[in-house]
């Protein structure tokens, strides 16, 4: 059988050149489809990707909108400002009851001193394991059964994310001048006044203490 090139078929140089010009416009063609294909292709996983990142960002602004109505409600429901019974002549002693929940804290922390109706000095960041023991040697306004405050009675001293304490103004006072402190709990958790929040110790931790005990 003979060997018959593609000019074999066509009449004329012409049909040969206008057939080789249809051929190489179809694989252009092809080729322009399959690039139009990939861009859209890629176009999708664009707009899947900024959607993903839409929602997220949406989802991110209303929890922390959802957040900070939660803590102003908190701060509402625990903030004890305002129709807090305060005993003046107890306070004369260095101590605080706090008429919502009956604990009576001391107005200094351990390291301070009371003396005269007036704080002095500044109190002393210790290990937690030492600040147990050190508020049971604790004696003030004639009281000396003083403990260290669960998590949960240290946290109604708390403001939420808010720096200082949850009572009226000058009744507990800052462990430093510049401060309102790092407390521990009985347990490791401890609550950090100066961002009114939670926190973990360690061993190696040095906090303040405030004794507290019960009424």
């Amino acid at each position: 059988m003979p060997n018959n090139s593609l000019s074999d078929f066509f009449q004329s140089s012409t049909e040969l050149n206008a057939i080789d010009h249809f051929m190489q416009l179809m694989v252009k063609t092809n080729s322009f489809n399959q690039q139009i294909e990939i861009l859209e292709t890629r176009l999708k996983k664009s707009e899947l990707q900024f959607s993903k990142v839409f929602n997220e960002n949406h989802s991110i602004k209303e929890l922390n909108d959802r957040y900070k109505l939660e803590i102003e409600d908190l701060n509402k429901k625990f903030k004890k400002t305002a129709n807090q019974k305060i005993n003046s002549q107890e306070l004369l002693y260095g101590v605080w009851t706090d008429s919502h929940t009956g604990l009576m804290w001391s107005r200094i922390s351990i390291g301070q001193e009371w003396r005269d109706g007036a704080s002095t000095g500044n109190a002393v960041e210790m290990k937690w394991k030492d600040a147990d023991q050190a508020c049971k040697e604790f004696s003030l306004g004639g009281f000396s059964n003083w403990r260290l405050p669960t998590i949960e009675e240290l946290k109604t001293l708390m403001v939420y994310y808010q720096a200082g304490y949850n009572c009226p103004d000058n009744i507990l006072l800052r462990p430093i001048a510049n401060a309102w402190g790092k407390y521990f709990s009985v347990t490791y958790y401890g609550v950090c006044f100066d961002k009114g929040n939670n926190e973990t110790s360690d061993d190696g931790f040095s906090w303040y203490v405030r004794p507290v005990r019960s009424t």
